[in-house]
């Protein structure tokens, strides 16, 4: 019933068998791209997944049938591999933000949580017991997503995202990461340095390392076309030649292009947050 209801509502953006996507209160999407909701199967044939580093943080909350655990993902800079198996909890909310997006939540500098996991209730333990409460008392999954975004909705109301930040990340995404951190910084009017101490602070990274993972991924979601050749490819996503792309595309992923071309399913890219 609760998957019916998912399903045909309008603030789905996408789902499969076991997962569903769905869009944040308005007034947090600058913040975060999107919920995930899971539910365990028995159909899920891959048993581990390779994630794919996408520069954001996210919050993950397990529900089990007497208790709930919940975790704090800091932003990645290279590739996690995560169980996709079977597994005896009820429900797991994913809270996937966009690029700096948890710098809202933490308060704290994003570069002490870059590529970390740790307990939730270590870093911020009045989300935690805001959602247990929440799952506890809802009705059913919309329920539970409305109180989630009623209690996420205060961190963004204080307003300490970055204006400069919000526009640099906007025209590296629109240069598909290709433009120079001395372009960027002439962009903003501000020197390298206190640039690149603004995207260590809220993001995790220096400018640099952000703007390999954008062109990472931007080409990933061209390899979908398993004719494309790499060498285009290369050029297309702002490197100097086929062999410069190979080197950058292993040091992220793990593989090379070939590889990951020939087991695209065992890993999992993020479309909504570049």
């Amino acid at each position: 019933m609760i998957l019916k209801f998912i399903k045909n509502s309008s603030d789905v953006i996408k789902y499969n068998e076991n997962q569903i996507y769905i869009k944040p209160h308005a007034l947090l999407k600058p913040y975060i791209a999107h919920y995930t909701v899971s539910f365990p199967t028995n159909s899920i044939s891959i048993n581990k997944l390779t994630i794919i580093p996408d520069a954001s943080g996210c919050l993950i909350f397990t529900f089990y049938e007497n208790k709930v655990e919940s975790s704090v993902w800091g932003a990645t800079t290279k590739t996690v591999i995560v169980s996709s198996g079977m597994e005896n909890y009820y429900v797991r909310v994913f809270v996937e933000f966009l690029p700096g997006g948890l710098f809202c939540f933490t308060k704290e500098n994003q570069i002490d949580l870059t590529n970390m996991q740790m307990s939730l209730w270590q870093v911020n333990n009045h989300i935690h017991s805001l959602v247990a409460q929440a799952f506890e008392q809802a009705i059913d999954l919309e329920n539970f997503l409305e109180r989630l975004n009623f209690i996420l909705l205060p961190y963004v109301m204080e307003k300490t995202s970055s204006l400069i930040l919000i526009n640099a990340i906007e025209k590296l995404k629109l240069s598909k990461g290709i433009i120079s951190v001395r372009e960027l910084s002439i962009f903003s009017n501000y020197s390298e340095r206190h640039m690149n101490r603004i995207f260590k602070e809220h993001i995790g990274m220096n400018i640099k390392t952000f703007s390999r993972l954008i062109r990472i991924n931007a080409s990933i979601q061209n390899m979908k076309d398993k004719k494309i050749i790499l060498s285009s490819l290369a050029q297309d996503s702002g490197f100097y030649d086929e062999a410069h792309f190979i080197h950058d595309f292993k040091s992220i992923c793990g593989v090379t292009p070939m590889k990951y071309l020939s087991n695209m399913s065992s890993f999992y890219n993020e479309i909504f947050k570049f």
